[in-house]
């Protein structure tokens, strides 16, 4: 009874939609077909785009292309001018993926416009428990630009991460004596390693092994 349940279960877990070892998520491919979101340079994004991969965000978020714009503190993307921006501060500047299977390893990068800073944490997940944690502050003190920081997991399996902004300052416009309040980060490049898994052709070989053992 026992190889009779095993192999649905094998099956199954190695057609489930997964990260494979090239996924890189760097939003400049799907800019221009997602739909407008009432400003230059925006997109609405929604949470289950790339969901087919085995990845899912945890809300809509919108695209900013930092290539349209003329502002000299406008951040652009690290891989490409398109990012992802997270500025909902009713949710704590948190942003969240979650994985349809397991996975070993993710690298992204977090970046922040001209003159801002905040403390970050980023925490990775195993069926909802804590793995991993890493805390780090992240500024730019240069007034034109800005500046990302790349954050990686590795040598632990975890199926979620997330990060959450703290104590983030606003950006002090040159020449002039305003701030802008702090509104939030940018998240681009993300590239997932999956969790070495069972191949095709390991679970055929299980299942002759089984069928052969009936006999």
């Amino acid at each position: 009874m026992k190889s009779k349940l095993l192999i649905p279960t094998i099956l199954l877990s190695a057609f489930a939609p997964v990260a494979d070892a090239s996924t890189v998520i760097a939003f400049d491919d799907i800019f221009d077909s997602l739909p407008p979101a009432g400003f230059l340079g925006l997109r609405s994004f929604e949470f289950n785009y790339y969901s087919s991969q085995g990845i899912t965000f945890d809300k809509l978020y919108l695209l900013f292309d930092g290539g349209t714009g003329n502002q000299a503190e406008e951040l652009k993307g690290s891989n490409g001018d398109a990012y992802l921006v997270v500025n909902d501060a009713s949710f704590s500047f948190f942003w969240g993926l979650t994985f349809a299977s397991t996975i070993s390893g993710i690298q992204f990068d977090i970046g922040l416009s001209a003159s801002k800073t905040a403390d970050f944490t980023t925490t990775a997940y195993l069926q909802g428990l804590q793995v991993a944690q890493q805390t780090f502050n992240h500024g730019d003190t240069d007034p034109i630009g800005g500046s990302w920081r790349t954050v990686s997991f590795s040598g632990v399996d975890f199926d979620s991460v997330d990060v959450v902004a703290t104590n983030g300052t606003g950006a002090v416009i040159p020449g002039l004596p305003i701030v802008i309040p702090f509104n939030g980060y940018g998240i681009d490049n993300i590239q997932v390693v999956p969790e070495p898994s069972i191949s095709l052709l390991s679970v055929f070989a299980i299942f002759a092994i089984v069928c052969r053992r009936k006999k």
